[in-house]
């Protein structure tokens, strides 16, 4: 009987290139059908991917036998056997599927490149579910030191430096009040001196400084690596309005407390192209860029959901920095949404090993 049922690839087949197809006459791959699958299996016929290609608009069974049957020059009943196979591996599913129901929102919306990302990431192994925690966690980081060294802990950048004033005392001004006046801008005016920026800066930075300072007091235990947040993340000051300080581009060194100056000018019209052509942005007295430094997390935490806590982390440290801001009342601005191309090339990144990842704009009303 014929199977009137069409099929259609499975969304979430990905493929891992065991060789580089110019070194070998043939391609030879891993195959996963699933987000979250551990194990893949390996495909070396190259005419299974032009089977797979013509399948992905989907088509009905015998259809799809006849493209197998022509791609690998064999009989009706072996290219059956193929079809059967494809399919109790999982890399073909019905098209009736209620997975495809499940997830066409995700599809329709442009969202799937996320929404492979948020299923292979939902059940990872940590080190803390494995015996006693500190006993786990300690040789697991040794392991990794007596591998590699871990990355450098700020961002090694070359320029004259500029130590900042002493930060200010913040106002004695009740936490819920603060958070009740803080409010997002669109209108911005003024300057900004360099005690104010000094103050923004430290109370922003505080604490991943100390985060910092207690990882490098003790290089031999494994375990100060543990107390990590935002210690990832790097600052870049882009002063647009300047009492004091020159208009230009800087980076924050927390534990000397300095800035250094990477390049003096005016860059309101490349902070608007960075902000996506926000027009605002480019009016606020000064910028900071939040940059996140991969590498400095993948070293200790090996799993690719590191990389939402990330997400979270630097968008914490960016609102203590929104949050000085108001308590000083200073207006200010957030988003994540930047070009980050431009933001690579603006600060002279390396990517992917680091990204710019938070944007906040501060100024007067």
């Amino acid at each position: 009987m014929s199977n009137k049922l069409c099929y259609r690839i499975n969304p979430f087949l990905r493929f891992h290139w065991s060789s580089r197809p110019y070194d070998s006459d043939e391609l030879s791959s891993v195959v996963y059908t699933a987000a979250d699958a551990e194990d893949g299996q390996k495909v070396t016929r190259v005419e299974l991917f032009h089977v797979l290609h013509a399948v992905a608009g989907g088509l009905p069974y015998d259809e799809l036998k006849d493209v197998i049957r022509t791609e690998l020059s064999v009989n009706g009943k072996i290219a059956a056997n193929v079809l059967d196979m494809l399919l109790e591996r999982g890399f073909i599913i019905p098209a009736e599927s209620e997975f495809f129901d499940r997830t066409r929102e995700w599809y329709e919306k442009e969202w799937h490149h996320a929404l492979f990302y948020h299923t292979a990431t939902r059940n990872v192994d940590h080190i803390e579910e494995v015996g006693d925690q500190g006993d786990a966690v300690s040789a697991t980081i040794t392991k990794f030191q007596n591998e590699s060294d871990p990355p450098p802990l700020t961002a090694e950048v070359s320029g004259p430096k500029l130590t900042l004033p002493d930060p200010g005392q913040l106002p004695d001004t009740p936490l819920i009040d603060v958070l009740k006046s803080r409010g997002t801008s669109r209108s911005f005016s003024g300057s900004i001196s360099s005690a104010t920026i000094s103050t923004l800066l430290h109370y922003t930075s505080k604490n991943a400084q100390d985060h910092r300072e207690h990882i490098q007091s003790s290089s031999s235990d494994p375990l100060r690596r543990v107390v990590s947040s935002y210690v990832a993340h790097d600052i870049y000051p882009v002063i647009l309005n300047g009492d004091d300080l020159q208009n230009g581009i800087y980076h924050y060194e927390a534990e000397e407390h300095r800035l250094t100056i990477l390049e003096k000018g005016n860059f309101e019209d490349e902070i608007i192209d960075i902000a996506i052509g926000q027009q605002w942005v480019g009016e606020a007295a000064v910028v900071f860029l939040f940059v996140t430094n991969f590498e400095r997390y993948q070293w200790q935490y090996r799993h690719s959901d590191e990389l939402r806590n990330l997400f979270v982390d630097v968008s914490a440290l960016a609102h203590r920095l929104i949050l000085t801001a108001t308590a000083l009342d200073k207006c200010n601005f957030l988003t994540p949404a930047m070009r980050d191309d431009h933001v690579e090339e603006f600060l002279n990144l390396t990517p992917p090993k680091e990204g710019a990842t938070y944007l906040v704009a501060v100024g007067e009303e």
